[in-house]
């Protein structure tokens, strides 16, 4: 299990554009089907908010615009753009062969920003996919990923090193 909160305090003598604060809470849930292999779900969820003054608009909660740039496979990054945002993915992941050189993913994700300064979470944007793994170190479990994702707008591939998260 994971969880951290930030809370970023932007001053108005670090920037001209005003004073305004940032809120981001990440939780994060692993559970594990085999103590000898990758059988496990993961859930990922964050909450992200921007309030006290005046935010500029590249430091606005958007899809894809996490720590690592890994939420929202199969949107593009800063599709959708808000104060807020509320995030769910959850991710199914499998060894396909004995040594855990191979192995895939399936994942579903959605994203809620409501319209810019309410809390109307009215607007749900799904996506899923699938994913195959291929081990790069044994030791430090990193993969090779190659992900497929699908939603209403988009249809991709992505290519990481590591795990989404």
């Amino acid at each position: 299990m994971y969880a951290s909160a930030s809370l970023r305090i932007n001053p108005t003598f670090f920037i001209n554009t005003g004073h305004w604060n940032q809120l981001f809470i990440d939780f994060r849930k692993y559970v594990s089907f085999s103590s000898k292999e990758q059988n496990m779900l993961s859930f990922w969820s964050y909450y992200w908010m921007v309030f006290n003054g005046y935010t500029p608009y590249l430091d606005l909660p958007s899809t894809a615009w996490d720590s690592y740039a890994r939420s929202g496979r199969g949107y593009y990054q800063s599709r959708y753009r808000s104060d807020k945002q509320l995030y769910f993915e959850a991710e199914y992941r499998k060894d396909i062969t004995r040594n855990g050189l191979l192995g895939f993913v399936l994942f579903t994700n959605i994203a809620s920003l409501p319209e810019f300064h309410t809390n109307s979470y009215i607007y749900w944007h799904p996506a899923g996919g699938a994913g195959l793994r291929l081990k790069l170190n044994k030791f430090s479990r990193t993969n090779i990923v190659v992900d497929y994702a699908i939603s209403r707008e988009l249809k991709t591939v992505y290519f990481n090193i590591g795990e989404t998260f």
